[in-house]
């Protein structure tokens, strides 16, 4: 019976942890592009902000 089931399991774990890892890379990725151009966004509505912030008052 185990030495039946090892052999299905194996390919299986061994996928899945390829998928966690693919997850975890795309999740790192977003995370960094996501910070990036909320930075970038921050920076660029705080210039406009400080520029045309006399005509909204």
């Amino acid at each position: 019976m185990n030495a039946s089931n090892t052999p299905v399991n194996q390919p299986f774990l061994y996928s899945m942890k390829c998928i966690m890892f693919f997850i975890w890379m795309w999740v790192k990725l977003l995370k960094g592009v996501i910070y990036k151009v909320y930075d970038e966004g921050t920076e660029i509505i705080k210039s406009y902000f400080i520029r045309f912030w006399p005509y909204y008052l």
